[in-house]
């Protein structure tokens, strides 16, 4: 099956921009690609450099990776490939469903001069070692909501759905999550939909387009009522409330789905009782390192705890400082728009803090304010660097890693791709993000959902390719067929598989186990979310740059998402919020008063004055003494 496409054009009474769509051909290889295109693993090995292979992630039982232990891929120095050998390895790992994970803060190390191999199997059928484990009980009706009010499209949807769905089903796409998939995978859905009486076609956005666009053309389809334009829809992290009227309440169709799904993802696709989109793929954040400089300064994992994070930042800047490497910094990341909303999520909950609930806006809280006060405590330690506050990008803040220039990085699972294409100069490794007390892990969801738009021809159709696409079934088979870029799943017990885990690696799922998701409060916000976003991001930039202080950032932005979202205004107790103690630059000392400065200056312009005088009267009387005056 080769991957063709033409562009459609569209009538122009259609909302929808004509040209704008690309139809492409034995379409069912889309439909798995979305599943990967922005996920990466953390099996991914390093391309050779100089003829040595660069990079691998391996395995330990120990809380220190060592580069030298067994890891899930080879990699060939020659040709940069990753190779697998016979599947008698897999197969026999197979017969035990369960491994024993590493240590929660074990890290995914990547050595510049190790080689190293192990076998998987991309043969393994994955109803012969996976069965579907429920971890939500189904407590609801597919016909009533909780208060016994009909629920809404229960009348119209097929509750045989699963055996009666046949045809042509729609997928609306966009194309940078495209390409990634090796061809068995795409074999294998295009397989599933011929036994399925499928026929799969996929509309995509050309490469230029933004994932703003898709969405903005997909709202004006909705609010025409467009029909038959599409069937189904990628729907990444945070706008399944943007776009709830625009999608199927899958729960009027099958109470059972979303059953076995990590629960924190799977609630970012619920609106109110309604499922509107299933977990299709899963991201968050992890926190990169810089191995070799922790190494040198005897800090032999990552962080377990935000306390042991800054002392190691602490440690190392202090030292680096006292030899002039100004230019180094604790942590780096993206600090704009919905990426620097998904880090500071992680802060929150690293103090159990929360944005939004489904009923409530609760930013205003001591616990809260002590997450910023932490914040602003790496601000003006110089763990965190100010010029980068809302104008770090992704890119920014990976190069700047990869640079050398920053202990830590927080990026999502892709950015192991580029340090490998990039081909980082240290030995580096990932590992979870702590919060505030340890012994937990954190990290915002950033993957990807599926939903069936509700003026499709083929609704039956669109829920059960969605079911498909988003079950145990298909993701393991994913990972399997796809060693080299195993999608990461959002089935826990993926991460407790022995086969599964021969392809990310022991180490990578006891990573991926122990973070707890967290979501943005898209789902709470509905269609005001990027206003709640936007405001949330703009009160966080102005409490880090010194304009207002947390308590009174707090108070405002409290304040306007009530009025923003409805809620009845604040008139409680205000939180007991600290300033956070103004402490220097580690290694660099500074006056952090200006007079101090002012008067310091003043100081050396005056012993420099008196300092001339007495020189210039001197020279005076040597002249007056040689008769020269």
């Amino acid at each position: 099956m080769q991957k063709s496409r033409e562009m459609v054009n569209f009538p122009q009474s259609t909302s929808l921009k004509q040209g704008r769509f690309v139809l492409v051909g034995s379409l069912a290889w889309l439909l798995a690609a979305g599943v990967a295109a922005q996920t990466t693993s953390a099996v991914s090995a390093v391309p050779s450099m100089a003829g040595v292979p660069s990079a691998s992630v391996v395995s330990s039982s120990s809380p220190i990776l060592s580069s030298s232990i067994a890891s899930s891929v080879s990699v060939s120095s020659s040709s940069n490939s990753i190779s697998t050998t016979s599947s008698t390895t897999a197969a026999a790992a197979a017969s035990s469903s369960n491994v024993t994970s590493t240590s929660p803060a074990a890290a995914l190390s990547a050595s510049t001069s190790t080689s190293i191999s192990a076998s998987i199997s991309t043969s393994t059928t994955t109803s012969s070692y996976l069965t579907p484990t429920s971890t939500l009980t189904p407590s609801r009706s597919r016909t009533t909501y909780k208060n016994g009010t009909p629920r809404n499209g229960s009348a119209t949807a097929d509750p045989a759905y699963l055996t009666t769905a046949s045809g042509i089903v729609r997928i609306l796409h966009l194309t940078s999550r495209l390409d990634l998939l090796p061809q068995s995978v795409l074999d294998a859905t295009n397989a599933w939909a011929e036994s399925q009486n499928l026929s799969i076609q996929a509309r995509v956005f050309p490469p230029e387009e933004t994932y703003d666009a898709y969405v903005e053309e997909l709202m004006n389809a909705c609010r025409t009522g467009q029909e038959g334009m599409f069937d189904v829809v990628w729907v990444d992290a945070v706008s399944a409330g943007l776009l709830s009227d625009c999608l199927v309440d899958l729960w009027a169709w099958d109470e059972g789905l979303g059953s076995g799904h990590d629960q924190r993802i799977l609630e970012g696709g619920v609106v109110g009782e309604k499922l509107v989109a299933l977990p299709a793929e899963n991201s968050f954040g992890l926190l990169y390192y810089n191995k070799d400089i922790l190494d040198r300064y005897d800090f032999p994992h990552g962080p377990y705890s935000l306390e042991e994070f800054q002392t190691i930042c602490q440690t190392i800047l202090e030292n680096e400082r006292a030899n002039e490497n100004y230019g180094l910094t604790g942590i780096t990341g993206s600090m704009v728009g919905e990426n620097l909303t998904a880090w500071a999520t992680e802060w929150l909950s690293a103090y159990h803090a929360t944005l939004l609930t489904p009923t409530n806006v609760t930013i205003y809280s001591e616990t809260a304010g002590a997450a910023l006060a932490q914040i602003i405590s790496w601000i003006e330690s110089g763990i965190l660097d100010t010029a980068e506050l809302g104008t770090a990008t992704t890119d920014d803040a990976r190069s700047r890693f990869l640079n050398g220039k920053s202990i830590f990085l927080r990026d999502t699972p892709d950015a192991m791709y580029e340090i490998r294409e990039r081909r980082a100069g240290f030995d580096w490794a990932v590992s979870p993000i702590p919060n505030a007390t340890g012994g937990e892990f954190v990290g915002t969801f950033q993957g990807w959902y599926l939903g069936v738009y509700k003026y499709g021809k083929n609704l039956a159709g669109g829920v059960k390719t969605v079911r498909y696409l988003t079950s145990l079934e298909y993701q393991a088979m994913n990972v399997l067929k796809n060693p080299s870029r195993p999608m990461i799943g959002t089935y826990p017990q993926m991460f407790r598989n022995t086969t599964l885990c021969g392809t990310y690696g022991k180490s990578a799922c006891s990573v991926y186990s122990a973070i707890t998701v967290t979501t943005r409060p898209s789902t709470y916000a509905g269609a005001y979310y990027t206003n709640v976003s936007s405001q949330f991001t703009s009160t966080l930039l102005s409490i880090f740059s010194g304009t207002t202080t947390i308590k009174y950032g707090l108070d405002g932005l409290d304040s306007s998402l009530r009025a923003l979202l409805g809620y009845a205004q604040n008139n409680g107790t205000d939180p007991d919020i600290d300033v956070p103690p103004v402490v220097s630059r580690p290694g660099k000392k500074m006056p952090s008063n200006m007079g101090i400065q002012l008067g310091g200056l003043c100081v050396i312009v005056g012993v420099t004055g008196v300092a001339v005088t007495m020189y210039r009267r001197k020279q005076r009387q040597e002249l007056e003494t040689a008769g020269l005056g």
